[in-house]
C-alpha cells in the first residue's frame, strides 16, 4: 500500500494492470491518464475492485493523440494542476504508476513529474505457470517502488533513462542522456554521451535492424573498453552485457556476409554455365520455364534460427515490458509461418512458389484452389498460409506431423484468436493469458527454449552513477 494520496497511472488497452494497480497502491484519489479508446477502461476497472476498495474521487485526463508525447505531456500540463488544486493537494502527494498506455504516454507522465514526484510505481511484466511458459497467474504480479535518486548528480530527468530503457523507449532514452551530458558532471559527461549511443544501438536491434545495431555497438563498446573507468562492479556488469549482445549481433552480421557472398558466387557460376538462375533469385530456367528446387544451406538455417529468437524474443518484450498483447501476438505468428516456411525449403518446397508436383498426391486435390499464375512466366504456381504449410509438413516430416497432431487443436483456436484480433481482420484485443497461449505453443512448434530468448540488460544507473561521484 503506498503512503501517497494521489495515484496518477497510464491506461492501456487492457484492465488487468490497471486493477492490479489500483489494489496495490490503494491510494485515497485516482488520476486515469487516458486516450479516447481507453477512456472507458477507468470506470471497468473501478467496478472490478469495488467490493475490495474504492477511492473517495477519481478523474480522467485525456489525450487526444496518445502516440504524440508533445500533445501527451502539454495535456498533462494543463490537467494535472487543476485537478491538483481541486483537492487541495500538491506533486508530493502523487504516485506515478507508468505501467499502462503508449509509449508516448508513459514518456510524457514521467517527464511532467519528474522534477517534483518522489516515487513511481511500476507493474512488472506477465508472472506464468509451467516454468515461465503457462498462463498468467492471477494476484502474482511484481509491483516495483522506484524513489527518486537523482538529486545525488543533479539531474533529476535522469531518472527517465533506467525506466525508458527498461520499457524499450530507446530513442527518448538517448535523447535524455544527450541532454544529461550537457549537465551533469564531468565524470559522467563522456559516460552519458557513450550510453546515448548504445541506446541508439538497441534502438535499431528492437527494429530488427542487426547490421546498424551492431556498427553502432561495436564502436560504443570500443569507447567503453578505452576509457579508464574506476571497477565499479555494476558497471562492468552493463558493459559485459553490451558485449554479450554485440557477439550475437557479431555472429548474425558475418552469418549475413558469407550468405550473401554464397549467392553472389552461385548467381556468377550459373550464369556463365547457363542461361538459368536459381529460384533463390526469383529467375526460372528459360529451357523449362520451371525455376530449380528451392534449397537452404547450414548456414542459412542457422542464421534463421537466430532471427526466429530475435523475433520471439522481441514478441515477449511487447507483452511484459508495454503490455502490447496484439503486437507480440502478430510476431508470434509470424515466427510460426518463418520456422515452418524454413522447414518446408529443408524439404525443396517454397510455400510462395511451389509447383503443383510438389505437393503429395494424397493431398494435391486440396491444394489446387492455391495455384496462381507468375506475372513474368506465366508458370502455375502455389502460394498457401500456415494451416496448409503445417499440414503439408505433417504429410512429408514423421516428426512434424506427431507434433502437429497433439497440438493442433490449440494452435487452430489461437490462430482464430489472432485472425480476430485488431492487427489481423477483427476487433478483439489479445489478453495476456492468450499471449502466453501462443507463447508457449510457438516455443514447442520451434523447439526453442524460453532460456534460449535474449532479454535485454538494464543500465542500472542509480548503483554506478553515484560510485562514479564519491
Amino acid at each position: 500500500m503506498s503512503d501517497k494520496k494521489v495515484l496518477l497511472l497510464s491506461v492501456g488497452g487492457s484492465t488487468e494492470q490497471t486493477v492490479a494497480s489500483l489494489k496495490l497502491n490503494n491510494c485515497e484519489h485516482v488520476i486515469f491518464f487516458c486516450s479516447n479508446d481507453t477512456y472507458k477502461y477507468p470506470k471497468i476497472a473501478m467496478e472490478l475492485i469495488s467490493d475490495a476498495y474504492r477511492p473517495l474521487d477519481y478523474e480522467r485526463i485525456v489525450t487526444e493523440n496518445p502516440d504524440d508525447p508533445n500533445e501527451c505531456y502539454r495535456t498533462l500540463e494543463t490537467r494535472l494542476p487543476r485537478i491538483l488544486k481541486l483537492w487541495m493537494l500538491g506533486m508530493n502527494n502523487i504516485i506515478t504508476d507508468y505501467t499502462g498506455g503508449t509509449k508516448s504516454m508513459t514518456a510524457a507522465l514521467v517527464l511532467s513529474t519528474v522534477m517534483e514526484c518522489e516515487r513511481y510505481s511500476y507493474i512488472g511484466g506477465v508472472k506464468r505457470a509451467k516454468e515461465g511458459v503457462g498462463i498468467v497467474l492471477t494476484g502474482s504480479e511484481k509491483h516495483y517502488y522506484l524513489d527518486n535518486p537523482w538529486k545525488v548528480l543533479g539531474v533529476k530527468e535522469a531518472a527517465l533513462v533506467d525506466m525508458m530503457f527498461d520499457r524499450c523507449q530507446f530513442q527518448l532514452a538517448a535523447n535524455t542522456l544527450n541532454k544529461m551530458a550537457n549537465s551533469v558532471d564531468h565524470k559522467l559527461k563522456t559516460v552519458f554521451a557513450m550510453l546515448s549511443k548504445v541506446s541508439l544501438a538497441y534502438n535499431y536491434w528492437d527494429s530488427f535492424m542487426h547490421s546498424k545495431a551492431y556498427n553502432q555497438l561495436k564502436q560504443s563498446i570500443y569507447d567503453f573498453r578505452n576509457m579508464k573507468i574506476r571497477c565499479i562492479p555494476s558497471f562492468v556488469e552493463m558493459i559485459e552485457k553490451f558485449e554479450k549482445g554485440e557477439e550475437w549481433l557479431r555472429t548474425v552480421n558475418e552469418l549475413n556476409i558469407s550468405i550473401r557472398e554464397s549467392l553472389k558466387r552461385k548467381t556468377i557460376t550459373r550464369c556463365e554455365n547457363s542461361a538459368s538462375v536459381t529460384a533463390e533469385i526469383g529467375i526460372v530456367d528459360e529451357g523449362t520455364g520451371h525455376s530449380t528446387k528451392p534449397s537452404i544451406s547450414k548456414e542459412e538455417s542457422l542464421l534463421r534460427r537466430y532471427k526466429l529468437i530475435d523475433l520471439i524474443s522481441n514478441a515477449k518484450r511487447r507483452a511484459e515490458k508495454e503490455n502490447r498483447y496484439d503486437d507480440a501476438v502478430a510476431r508470434l505468428y509470424s515466427a510460426l509461418e518463418k520456422y515452418v516456411k524454413a522447414r518446408l525449403l529443408e524439404h525443396g518446397i517454397d510455400n510462395s512458389r511451389a509447383g503443383l508436383e510438389d505437393i503429395p498426391e494424397a493431398i494435391r486435390a486440396q491444394y489446387e484452389k492455391y495455384l496462381y499464375k507468375d506475372e513474368k512466366t506465366g508458370q502455375e504456381l502455389l502460394k498457401f498460409g500456415l494451416v496448409q504449410s503445417c499440414e503439408l509438413l505433417a504429410e512429408i516430416n514423421p516428426t512434424f506431423k506427431e507434433m502437429y497432431g497433439a497440438h493442433k487443436g490449440s494452435l487452430d483456436k489461437i490462430i482464430i484468436k489472432r485472425n480476430n484480433s485488431i492487427l489481423a481482420h477483427g476487433d478483439d484485443p489479445v489478453s495476456g493469458t492468450e499471449f502466453n497461449d501462443l507463447l508457449n505453443i510457438t516455443l514447442k512448434f520451434t523447439e526453442i527454449k524460453e532460456c534460449d530468448l535474449l532479454s535485454f540488460p538494464s543500465l542500472n544507473l542509480p548503483d554506478w552513477c553515484s560510485k562514479m561521484l564519491s
